[in-house]
């Protein structure tokens, strides 16, 4: 089933470690394609945290969480976004999210813990977060690397314009 934007769910069974699952999408527009991939173990938050943090031209929220990272390699995508109570389900799955991409090379099968701010956002006192985060293939990691950049990228030449119409308006 189609969740929007990219995110396809199903009535079956829980998705299990190890088992590989295919995906095929027929469109009128694009054909057929398939991919297939490996389920990776699912990982926990051991703790996780936000707080506001202001830096004197920007409210930041500051994540701080914790996990215990299984033996074999990891990639996490961990992903943090502003909702409230009249927040619709479908924006749930917001492709704005902040993401952040953690390789466990460093730590692999150790505890982890880090802290970091989440930026590009306009936070308040009083604000809820979501922060979510998934053990991805390294593929998937790759990729994600590659939209993260443009995102950034995208943000600061966006602001860049304000900051230039705001400059031109004085």
């Amino acid at each position: 089933i189609n969740q929007a934007f990219g995110v396809y769910a199903g009535a079956s069974d829980a998705v299990v470690a190890g088992k590989s699952y295919t995906l095929h999408v027929k469109s009128p527009q694009w054909g057929e394609v398939q991919a297939t991939a490996l389920a990776p173990q699912q990982v926990f938050f051991q703790s996780v945290e936000s707080s506001l943090y202001l830096t004197g031209y920007d409210s930041l929220a500051r994540i701080r969480y914790s996990l215990l990272d299984p033996p074999e390699p990891n990639w996490y995508m961990i992903n943090v976004q502003k909702i409230s109570a009249t927040t619709p389900v479908d924006r749930y799955l917001n492709p704005r999210v902040f993401t952040r991409l953690v390789q466990d090379t460093a730590f692999n099968g150790q505890r982890f813990e880090e802290e970091f701010n989440v930026i590009f956002q306009n936070y308040t006192e009083g604000d809820s977060v979501l922060v979510t985060m998934s053990n991805i293939s390294p593929e998937f990691s790759s990729v994600m690397s590659t939209l993260v950049c443009f995102r950034a990228r995208d943000h600061v030449e966006h602001q860049s314009r304000i900051l230039s119409l705001s400059l031109a308006a004085q």
